[in-house]
């Protein structure tokens, strides 16, 4: 939304006390776009999204369009799956659909490891590491 979508992802935190998306981008993030991730996280947070996961078969998430993963990494089978805006059941249900790229506000991902509902505080805020 803000810097493009030639980022890959390279690992994440969701902690009670603080939530990390870690990514490559080509180029340094600009300030200004900085601010704007930070502002868009924030809404994010204060949305309160519906979240859930399941354990399911490897193959099944990786058909879903949008899917958000740290490809290269290995995962178990069956592997946990979160969806964070949306119901999870829906997006297994038609894992192609085209709604899943366009829907920004909404996330689906595949988990390495135990992710529970954690409320984070809207005072979180983006930071970078150069």
């Amino acid at each position: 939304e803000v810097i493009g979508d030639c980022i890959d992802q390279k690992g994440s935190i969701a902690l009670s006390e603080k939530l990390r998306f870690d990514f490559s981008h080509g180029k340094p993030v600009q300030p200004e776009d900085l601010r704007k991730i930070e502002s868009i996280v924030k809404q994010r947070i204060e949305a309160e999204l519906e979240l859930s996961a399941q354990e399911i078969k490897l193959a099944n998430p990786k058909r879903v369009n949008g899917l958000r993963a740290v490809f290269g990494e290995i995962y178990a089978d069956p592997v946990r799956v979160v969806s964070i805006g949306r119901k999870l059941e829906d997006v297994l249900a038609n894992p192609e659909s085209k709604e899943w790229l366009s829907d920004i506000n909404e996330a689906t991902k595949l988990d390495g490891a135990t992710l529970e509902k954690v409320n984070f505080s809207p005072s979180v805020l983006v930071s970078l590491l150069v």
